[in-house]
């Protein structure tokens, strides 16, 4: 039980901090995509002229805000959750429950990872690349494999605790 605690303890620290600067950068860029897509709508209905290729550049800004915000997400624990049932059952019932969603939510994301890690590799063999703008898929591809892979390291994290609580009660 100790070796499992110190394990997720020192996992966390590591994972915590490669979460909060992907959940900056996500924000950052959530940040800038506002004031682009202002400025846009700006230049579209006023000078008749908007930016071209906007709306591939906020979808690509988006994939990265989306997946690199997952993993934040997970570490400040702000995933919505139902705890009207669940704070009310004994707290051995608790640790079964947490650790088995968390061992099952981990099991997607592993596989959610596992595929967008093929996508990226097979965009970067086709070369696919966006309509207007001509912009190289791959590089999203990538980054939304990143983000997925973070979250999958915070959540071996959190299964590790509630592997802990678990054994500990």
């Amino acid at each position: 039980m100790e070796k499992i605690t110190n394990a997720a303890n020192s996992l966390e620290k590591v994972f915590s901090l490669i979460g909060r600067v992907i959940g900056g950068i996500a924000a950052g860029l959530l940040f800038a995509l506002m004031i682009f897509i202002a400025l846009s709508v700006v230049l579209r209905y006023i000078f008749h002229s908007p930016i071209t290729g906007a709306v591939e550049l906020t979808q690509f800004a988006l994939v990265i805000v989306v997946f690199f915000g997952l993993a934040y997400c997970a570490i400040m624990k702000s995933n919505v959750s139902v705890s009207m049932v669940f704070d009310r059952l004994p707290p051995r019932s608790q640790a079964v429950i947490d650790s088995l969603i968390t061992f099952i939510g981990l099991g997607f994301i592993i596989l959610l990872t596992w595929q967008s890690a093929l996508q990226t590799k097979t965009v970067l063999r086709t070369g696919h690349k966006s309509g207007v703008l001509g912009i190289p898929h791959y590089p999203f591809e990538f980054l939304l494999t990143i983000g997925c892979l973070a979250l999958c390291l915070t959540l071996v994290v959190e299964f590790l605790h509630s592997l802990s609580r678990l054994v500990k009660r």
